[in-house]
């Protein structure tokens, strides 16, 4: 059992509002349109839109999300910055939000029902959500058209994970704490390059092997030897996606996708906007990483392909997400992983799992089994004073050094990269249009 309490000094919630305030909203319109000064105003504001357009009734823009807030948070300041440059005839306005080349539904919003609410407090979010219209995006991507971007985003993040294996019937509990700083950036519209740096602080996988045999071909068996030195190269991959519509996601990448395997390969995903289920298929051809080369950079002889079908069901009303998946594991086993995870308020999350495969393994309790479970536990560590600097701390409670069952981590997981452009997470988090 145990008991975890994040909470922040009550003089320092003052402070944070300060520096993080919505943008002034005009009590009155203008007589002029200007799609620029809205540009402008809002990378003043550190909100970037590209693409904006206006016809006589509409503004329409494309509007670049951060981790560190709500779509609709920003969805809404974005639209207070339109407002103040739109003119005395503009009515509505539509913005497409996009993360890492991906986009989402298009929200149309009634500038009216804004006004109402931010600068005459006769309004409420419900109302404005009310008249919203969300569909497809106007303008579907090219599926492989693409332009250099003039913004160049970078975005830094750090996790601090913690693996922890319990009641190990040959060494009692085992562990390892380890930090990632990686950074993320957009060299084109559709291109991303990641990188990252794995800090290992401390563990005691010295005596993972002292009665456990050592595996031929590895997979996650060599864990003690990736922890061996100090500093070591997490990723380093060149990413491509696109989206086709707001309803299919495609990603590739190509590199050193995790800490133990190199490869190429890809993943699909159809998510339709408003419904409770997605499904998704991935697939990439992957090679060892040799922990005992530098930084892990070399490869050693051992390839294998490894694919999934996905598949995923929201439970309507509530933050759980069932997801099943079957397929090829890094061993060249075949099983499928059933999972149920919970995505709370604050962007905590809590995830249960359990796989079998036709290969066994060694258990906590020294047999042999099928199966393969454990528990997850992520929490964002965001700041606001630095928005494009993310992070988070992730416990991972499960058996450490197993073979089978053991899948790649996803060098880009399409479902919960797009979980922003989900009715869930708009509607969950549709107050916050107005903060």
């Amino acid at each position: 059992m145990g008991t975890l309490t994040l909470q922040s000094p009550i003089q320092a919630l003052r402070k944070r509002s300060q520096n993080d305030k919505p943008p002034f909203m005009r009590p009155f319109r203008t007589g002029l349109s200007l799609p620029a000064e809205m540009d402008v105003a809002a990378r003043n504001d550190d909100i970037l839109l590209h693409n904006t357009r206006r016809s006589v009734y509409d503004v329409q823009t494309d509007l670049d999300i951060k981790q560190s807030h709500t779509a609709p948070l920003q969805i809404g300041r974005a639209a207070r910055h339109i407002s103040n440059h739109a003119g005395p005839s503009v009515e509505g306005i539509s913005v497409t939000p996009r993360y890492l080349g991906l986009k989402g539904p298009s929200i149309k919003i009634l500038r009216k029902d804004l006004e109402n609410t931010v600068t005459k407090n006769h309004g409420s979010p419900q109302e404005i959500w009310r008249n919203t219209q969300i569909s497809q995006s106007p303008a579907p991507d090219q599926l492989f058209a693409d332009r250099l971007t003039a913004n160049s985003e970078k975005l830094f993040s750090f996790t601090l994970r913690q693996d922890l294996s319990l009641s190990e019937e040959d060494n009692g509990i085992l562990y390892r704490t380890s930090g990632i700083l990686s950074n993320t950036r957009q060299i084109s519209q559709r291109l991303h390059l990641k990188s990252g740096l794995r800090f290992n602080f401390i563990d005691n996988l010295d005596t993972l092997h002292d009665l456990r045999p050592r595996s031929l071909l590895p997979v996650r068996n060599d864990v003690d030897a990736f922890s061996d030195e100090r500093v070591t190269l997490d990723t380093s991959m060149i990413a491509w996606t696109n989206s086709i519509g707001s309803d299919i996601h495609i990603a590739a990448s190509a590199g050193y996708l995790e800490e133990m395997y190199a490869g190429i390969g890809g993943e699909i995903l159809y998510r339709p906007f408003g419904r409770t289920y997605a499904l998704g298929i991935e697939g990439y051809q992957t090679i060892k990483r040799d922990p005992a080369t530098a930084a892990n950079l070399g490869l050693v002889d051992q390839a294998a392909f490894t694919g999934f079908i996905n598949g995923w069901y929201e439970v309507p009303n509530t933050g759980l997400t069932f997801k099943a998946k079957a397929g090829r594991y890094l061993q060249e086993d075949f099983g499928g992983t059933l999972s149920l995870k919970h995505h709370f308020q604050n962007g905590t999350s809590i995830e249960g799992f359990v796989t079998a495969t036709d290969s066994a393994d060694f258990d906590l309790f020294g047999d042999q089994t099928h199966l393969y479970s454990g528990v997850n536990f992520n929490i964002p560590l965001y700041t606001t004073r630095y928005p494009r600097l993310a992070g988070n701390l992730d416990i991972r409670i499960s058996q450490i050094g197993r073979d089978s069952g053991q899948a790649l981590e996803s060098p880009m997981n399409l479902y919960e990269i797009t979980e922003p452009f989900s009715y869930r997470h708009i509607a969950r988090h549709w107050n916050d249009v107005i903060e």
